[in-house]
């Protein structure tokens, strides 16, 4: 995966994060290069800080109640992080696989890159870059959170639940502010609430700078039951769009392939309107704006209106065909 910008350019532009995550009260710092088969491993109410000249090239782990604060390098192919651990990086994290353990916490406030982050019901905060091939989010039996300021590149997120999609109330939070742009694969478990209010792009989302990214496949973004999705910043999908739980959209998403939903689709209660343009075929078997939202839905092959095939529980009265434009705003967060 490629670098959108200089890192150091990257850096500077979310310079107060940083500044209020310096690294306090070590209890040890490594200031040259720790290389070894062994595990460097941080107990229980230890402050292990790597200061910019540090490089920690070995195998990392956190225990309950152990803090590791870099300003430098570690770059080793695996880190793990036991229930109740905190990693901050200022500096730069080069890996292979990160392990975040429930309620551990990990805060990116400088250059983040792995091949898998696998999140068991824990805290992620990404104020700058972060290039991970796949992210996976395990939900369990507590309240957390993945949220997103900066700029996240990746081929698949993934989140899935390891109880019963009956317990809907434990609900795992995702939030974009930022840009998120994934190649391939967006998938949300039924017990997550995702809100977009920066950019997100699936598929084909290009950051400023890279003249191309990712292989465009088959590109699915899905919605289980009970799942929640709520849009009020720019967003669009390359490939097919699934919905299978509660969409909320108060723009204009453009969908360069097909379009199925059997959940529930709404909008703004205004004179507004959010909705989709579908270049594909589309198919609606569940509820559209039956709260009497304003939603538009254009299929590029019926531009007069309608859909392609439609088996509709409830279509509000409010809902338009190919007769909005309100697509939000662009807000690249570098330009």
């Amino acid at each position: 995966m490629k670098k959108i910008l200089p890192l150091l350019i990257l850096i500077a532009a979310f310079l107060p994060h940083i500044v209020n995550a310096q690294c306090t009260g070590c209890s040890s710092t490594l200031s040259g290069t720790s290389s070894n088969p062994f595990h460097k491993v941080v107990a229980d109410g230890e402050v292990f800080c790597i200061n910019s000249n540090g490089n920690l090239n070995r195998p990392l782990q956190i225990n309950t109640g152990g803090i590791v604060c870099n300003n430098g390098t570690i770059s080793n192919n695996y880190i793990e992080i036991e229930e109740g651990g905190t990693l901050i990086n200022n500096g730069t994290i080069e890996g292979d696989y990160i392990l975040s353990r429930q309620r551990s916490v990990i805060t990116n406030n400088g250059y983040l890159k792995a091949n898998d982050l696998f999140i068991d019901d824990a805290i992620f905060n990404n104020y700058n870059i972060a290039e991970i091939d796949k992210i996976t989010i395990q939900i369990r039996d507590s309240i957390n959170y993945f949220n997103n300021e900066g700029v996240i590149t990746s081929n698949i997120i993934q989140s899935h639940q390891t109880k019963s999609d009956t317990s809907i109330y434990l609900r795992y939070k995702i939030y974009n502010s930022g840009e998120i742009h994934v190649s391939e694969k967006l998938m949300n478990s039924s017990r997550v609430d995702f809100e977009n209010s920066g950019n997100l792009f699936v598929g084909d989302g290009i950051p400023n700078g890279v003249t191309s990214y990712g292989t465009a496949g088959f590109l699915n973004f899905y919605h289980c039951t009970y799942a929640t999705f709520k849009n009020t910043g720019q967003m669009k999908v390359a490939g097919n769009f699934g919905n299978y739980g509660e969409f909320y959209t108060e723009c204009m998403i453009p969908v360069d392939g097909n379009m199925v939903s059997s959940g529930r689709i709404t909008g703004p209660l205004t004179n507004s309107c959010g909705g989709f343009n579908i270049e594909g075929h589309t198919y609606f078997v569940g509820y559209v704006a039956d709260d009497f939202s304003y939603i538009d839905i254009c299929d590029a092959g019926n531009p007069t209106g309608g859909f392609d095939q439609e088996v509709i529980q409830e279509m509000g009265p409010n809902v338009t065909f190919c007769s909005c434009n309100n697509e939000c705003g662009k807000s690249m967060l570098f330009e």
